[in-house]
């Protein structure tokens, strides 16, 4: 007897040992999720279930565009069930040629591919413009369902989680939608690409991006056509960076020509896309209408201006009543 118990304590013995290298099934794993852009970050951990783990490649105030992937970051995506991508920085690129190549096995979501998503034409040079894409709220709302359903299909348990997390993000997206200020019939000037997705969620109409690309300078001519456009148009908003190379000009531009200035934070800098959002209509609810001068055909009304032409048109009225009455 005492034989036996030895044996069978010597068996579950052995079975805990190897039981300890047996891999846990999928289904009881945590995901592991990169994202490569910092402004994708808050929106992604939102989402997640309990397990999952959600790394960002760039830290916020780096620029991604300059970014290069470090062995340690390959090692990364490829143990990566789920990379979420912009689809556009050099970095990106080498990532989708790992992906094509086989060499990453999760599943590659890039936000210009999603269906449905909206992408805006740079009005100068025509080029498709990738930058900030998820900054207009319906290709946000795009790329969270995407996101959502590709988490239910790498972790059906939780599937639940998912689909309330992404749920509750979109009623916080709406909410936000039907409260931010638009410019509805207001024409737009923005000094960097990301604000032209940010600029018509706001209701606006873009006619001058001044970058052409994020790495390429502002010429002396992209200024010229910007102060002709600001000079010119009745209601015009002109929208900087906080902290761009464009930001004291275009100031000026709008201070001189009786145009609505917004000065925004670098999209960069954030952790999340709808938190960004959030910020860009609190500073926007908070512009008044009332600093900005009346335009008419492209010329500046000011009140003294105006009071002048009233004083003048009473004075000449009151010697034409005096020279009337002097004949009588």
């Amino acid at each position: 007897m005492r034989r036996t118990l030895v044996v069978l304590f010597t068996v579950v013995l052995l079975l805990l040992q190897i039981a300890v290298y047996i891999p846990v099934a999928s289904s009881g794993n945590g995901l592991t999720i990169v994202v490569t852009f910092p402004f994708l970050y808050e929106d992604i951990d939102e989402l997640v279930c309990k397990g999952d783990a959600v790394v960002n490649l760039v830290k916020p105030g780096m620029d991604p565009h300059e970014y290069l992937l470090t062995p340690s970051d390959i090692d990364l995506i490829k143990r990566a069930d789920l990379i979420i991508s912009t689809g556009h920085a050099p970095f990106e690129t080498r990532i989708r040629e790992l992906a094509e190549s086989g060499q990453i096995h999760g599943k590659l979501i890039e936000l210009p591919s999603i269906s449905g998503v909206t992408i805006l034409r740079h009005p100068q040079t025509n080029v498709t413009n990738y930058h900030g894409i998820q900054f207009y709220s319906r290709n946000y709302e795009l790329l969270i369902e995407d996101v959502e359903h590709a988490l239910e299909m790498l972790r059906p348990e939780c599937a639940s989680v998912y689909r309330a997390s992404a749920e509750k993000l979109l009623q916080d997206l709406a909410a936000l939608n039907s409260s931010v200020r638009r410019f509805s019939g207001w024409l737009a000037v923005v000094d960097l690409p990301p604000l032209q997705y940010v600029a018509v969620w706001l209701g606006l109409d873009v006619k001058q991006v001044l970058a052409r690309e994020e790495d390429v300078p502002i010429t002396p001519q992209d200024y010229t056509n910007a102060e002709s456009i600001i000079s010119s148009a009745k209601h015009v908003v002109v929208i900087a960076t906080i902290g761009s190379a464009a930001e004291d000009k275009l100031r000026d531009m709008a201070r001189r020509h009786g145009a609505l200035f917004i000065a925004l934070p670098n999209p960069l800098t954030y952790n999340g896309s709808l938190e960004y959002l959030r910020t860009v209509a609190q500073i926007v609810s908070n512009v008044s209408l009332a600093t900005v001068t009346q335009q008419a055909g492209g010329s500046s009304v000011s009140t003294p201006m105006l009071v002048g032409v009233v004083l003048f048109v009473i004075a000449v009225s009151i010697i034409m009543m005096y020279l009337w009455f002097k004949r009588r």
